[in-house]
């Protein structure tokens, strides 16, 4: 078989299974296994290919069938012009955090923020690209999975030069923390509900994810009640200034829980790409 015939076969049976983006995902898979470039492969249909990779790849077509994210299988996703390891221990990064890290990046700038946490790290996305960002950061960040630790660490090590300023540690929201004064706190916490993600047009794909780094509970906002409860007993090391993603009804509510439990702060909404509200800017008032 050449790659021609084996790549319409792939993107037949993908089609067949609902993937939307059948003949792209069927060759990126391609040039994963074989090792190839995309340029290289169009370039060469007549090429045969053995039955050792043929099996390979097979195998591969056959997980994506089944709706298992093409990051897990190849195990990286790009985010913010750079290339992550990930795998089932972490969620996938979404473009829409993307923005996050801009609007916290704005805030450094501005507030020239010197220490800044990153809760909830998952597979490192945030921390480590504003480390890139600004290499003297003191950038911390924490996670309650080991296992997504573990993830973190390994993307670290790969993407980041040998001195740098990312310290990580396991903790529960800011348990690892309690006694450091940071300028800015980040997070992108669980927020879905168990309905959202069992009627999500894309559960197929998000029942591969971590279900704890999803869910949030009854209306999505349990992680965040117990998040604001974490500032609000810090009195002493406090933040200036919270950023955080939220779902696309959360904004009232979650503004609401603020001003309950962190009365001595103010909120700014701030809408994504697609004119949802997504984010939340969190500052301490006046005295």
């Amino acid at each position: 078989m050449n790659y021609a015939n084996l790549l319409n076969t792939a993107t037949r049976q993908l089609q067949r299974c609902g993937i939307i983006f059948a003949q792209q995902e069927a060759l990126l898979l391609f040039t994963h296994v074989s090792n190839k470039t995309s340029e290289y492969i169009i370039a060469h249909p007549e090429n045969s290919i053995s039955s050792l990779l043929q099996h390979k790849y097979s195998a591969l077509i056959k997980r994506r069938s089944l709706h298992e994210p093409v990051a897990y299988i190849i195990k990286r996703a790009g985010f913010y012009g750079h290339t992550f390891y990930v795998d089932r221990r972490v969620l996938i990064p979404r473009p829409e955090t993307e923005q996050l890290v801009d609007i916290a990046a704005d805030i450094i700038n501005r507030r020239h923020v010197k220490c800044a946490i990153d809760i909830g790290t998952g597979s490192g996305v945030i921390a480590i690209t504003l480390s890139i960002l600004f290499p003297k950061l003191n950038m911390l960040a924490s996670d309650s999975s080991p296992e997504a630790l573990s993830v973190a660490k390994r993307n670290i090590e790969a993407i980041l030069p040998r001195q740098h300023h990312l310290r990580l540690k396991s903790g529960v929201l800011l348990s690892s923390w309690r006694h450091v004064k940071s300028d800015l706190i980040v997070a992108n916490l669980p927020y879905l509900t168990r309905a959202e993600i069992l009627n999500s047009p894309t559960y197929q794909e998000l029942r591969f994810e971590p279900y704890k780094a999803l869910c949030g509970g009854a209306g999505g906002l349990n992680i965040y009640r117990k998040f604001f409860g974490n500032i609000s007993l810090n009195v002493t090391h406090q933040p200036e200034c919270v950023v955080i993603e939220h779902g696309w009804r959360q904004c009232a509510p979650l503004t609401l829980l603020v001003h309950r439990l962190l009365p001595n702060y103010g909120c700014k909404s701030i809408r994504d790409y697609n004119n949802i509200p997504r984010f939340l800017i969190i500052t301490k008032l006046p005295a």
